[in-house]
């Protein structure tokens, strides 16, 4: 019972922190004239496609906390996701829809798999992706949103874009 409960105040810490952000980013052309860009976008912690990545997060904490597990695929998340404000897994920035991973990529680094992440590195040469980390005694399953530089995906085997 106390695992659930710990999750669930986890839940809605995460939660808590999430906020809306805009869905493009604009940047002076050097003629005083601002454009804005699709395909690219500097990383930042108001980027849509890290917003976004925050409301999958919480979505996966839910499906989480209900199954004790993750989804087969990401169609099996999407009610979760649509509580969340969420009606598509496709990056706000390309247009691109995101790679989920079941078994993730292994990120010993932060003692956690990459399970989503976005297909392009359209965020100044990064890909914003979600971090599960391994559940401990102490710590119920957490997410994290991150930048991940494009070298981290050529380095790590099992990157396929699989789904």
């Amino acid at each position: 019972m106390k695992f659930h409960q710990v999750a669930v105040f986890s839940l809605i810490y995460v939660l808590a922190g999430c906020k809306s952000v805009s869905t493009h980013s604009s940047t002076s052309n050097g003629s005083g004239l601002q454009t804005t860009s699709i395909n690219q976008a500097p990383i930042s912690n108001t980027d849509p496609c890290a917003g976004k990545m925050h409301d999958i997060s919480g979505a996966f904490l839910m499906y989480l906390l209900r199954y004790n597990d993750l989804p087969e695929t990401l169609d099996q998340l999407a009610p979760y996701a649509q509580q969340m404000g969420v009606t598509d897994f496709r990056c706000p920035v390309s247009g691109s829809a995101y790679v989920y991973q079941r078994d993730g990529i292994l990120f010993p680094e932060q003692n956690a798999r990459v399970i989503l992440y976005d297909p392009k590195p359209s965020h100044s040469n990064h890909r914003w992706a979600i971090i599960l980390g391994s559940p401990t005694p102490e710590q119920p399953p957490r997410t994290k949103v991150i930048a991940l530089p494009e070298s981290f995906f050529l380095l790590r085997p099992g990157n396929q874009d699989a789904q």
